[in-house]
């Protein structure tokens, strides 16, 4: 019989939830390098716009609105994509973290129930 097609012993279920912590907390700990490296790349994408749209401003060449868009654009494109991305990679380990503690859960209701079948009256030990 395999694993997969009988119940987690009391054991197998407590090294499945040891291992669900230490997933969650370098996920949690990863989450927070993310949303720093998110901030950082949030604030020089808004500072660079900002400073190019009021550049954009300034220069008669740049006729009309969608021109001046266009030419800003194309001075912030990079440094948006780059914000882009690690917003991406944030929202994405943020998925990770909730899986990783709905899984934490599932798994504590696993053992507590196991505990109370095997501890409760009538099963193993009476008490």
């Amino acid at each position: 019989m395999t694993s997969s097609s009988r119940p987690w012993s009391p054991i197998e279920i407590e090294v499945k939830l040891r291992q669900n912590i230490e997933d969650l907390e370098a996920a949690v700990t990863l989450q927070k390098a993310l949303a720093e490296t998110y901030a950082a790349k949030e604030h020089d994408y808004k500072l660079t716009s900002a400073k190019a749209w009021l550049q954009a401003r300034t220069m008669p060449e740049l006729k009309s609105e969608k021109i001046r868009e266009a030419w800003v654009y194309l001075e912030i494109g990079e440094r948006r994509l780059a914000r882009d991305i690690a917003q991406g990679q944030l929202d994405a380990q943020k998925n990770v973290v909730r899986t990783l503690t709905s899984a934490g859960e599932q798994l504590r209701s696993l053992a507590r129930s196991s505990r109370d079948m095997t501890d409760g009256p009538g099963w193993g030990n009476q008490g």
